[in-house]
């Protein structure tokens, strides 16, 4: 007799899971879920309110003083780049050659870690198919925030301007040059300005 009621409940169970396994694939008790995007998509006027409460903030004093020595960087006399985008490489053995090799990957590891805003790097110039005809490349970022149309494009980026979209985005109130010496982010603020394409009012 025992035997026959286990044999019931295990075949309830089991036909309860298939009912679930049925309904979460075809969107079924999940479909109020709403998936995390990670991006907090700020709007043009999240971001002006933001500019503007950092002009009419306190500097912080607790700065660090940074490093009082540090290594001379590595000259690069030749980097291969390679194109994310048609796969081609291009040499450089000029004064881009130490940005190629160095500046670009901590760009490109500043924009994945940026939540807050869609960003995204422009590196065509850098590519000789892509661009034949620029003889001086030039890194470019594009700003999409939410409720607008187009994207704000800024060129000759390096890896500071990333990084102070990165700290003013997650509201930071300081930004960290090399060797970790700080400064105020408010003294970068025309700066960030000019990234967002946002001019206060004076």
């Amino acid at each position: 007799m025992w035997y026959l009621i286990g044999i019931i409940i295990l075949a309830a169970a089991a036909l309860w899971g298939l009912s679930c396994t049925f309904k979460n694939a075809n969107g079924g008790d999940n479909q109020n879920i709403k998936q995390d995007t990670g991006k907090k998509n700020f709007s043009k006027n999240d971001i002006a309110k933001r500019l503007e409460a950092l002009s009419k903030s306190e500097a912080p004093k607790d700065l660090n003083m940074g490093a009082m020595c540090y290594r001379a960087a590595r000259s690069v006399d030749r980097a291969e780049y390679v194109c994310p985008k048609c796969g081609s490489k291009t040499i450089y053995k000029d004064d881009k050659s130490r940005f190629v090799e160095k500046e670009l990957s901590k760009c490109r590891g500043l924009v994945s870690a940026i939540k807050e805003i869609e960003i995204k790097l422009d590196e065509s110039q850098f590519c000789k198919k892509c661009s034949p005809k620029i003889t001086d490349p030039e890194l470019c970022i594009q700003i999409k925030l939410s409720n607008e149309t187009t994207a704000h494009i800024s060129c000759r980026i390096d890896a500071e301007d990333i990084l102070l979209i990165k700290e003013f985005t997650s509201g930071s109130d300081r930004h960290k040059g090399a060797q970790d010496y700080e400064t105020p982010l408010k003294d970068h603020l025309f700066r960030l300005e000019e990234l967002f394409g946002i001019k206060l009012a004076k």
